[in-house]
């Protein structure tokens, strides 16, 4: 989705959105009121301005490279093995 999200014709889609801050600390109990919502927005604005976070934006990978933070670990397995 990039920096700037679904437009809203594509949340009208899906009948609306839930949306969830993906801050440092954060834990996959957090999507828990997630389990009805057809689209879900992480944003993970919150995990970049980290000053703590050592995986810095690169020309190459942007910040694809925050995979390894334990908050985005937790935000997939979350979805993955439910919350």
């Amino acid at each position: 989705m990039g920096c700037v999200g679904p437009t809203q014709t594509i949340i009208g889609q899906f009948n609306g959105m839930t949306r969830i801050d993906v801050n440092p600390g954060f834990a996959r109990q957090t999507i828990v009121g997630c389990a009805g919502s057809r689209l879900v927005v992480a944003d993970l604005t919150g995990i970049h301005r980290d000053p703590n976070n050592p995986y810095k934006a690169d020309a190459f990978s942007g910040h694809h490279s925050d995979i390894f933070r334990p908050e985005i670990y937790d935000l997939i397995a979350g979805f993955v093995f439910g919350a």
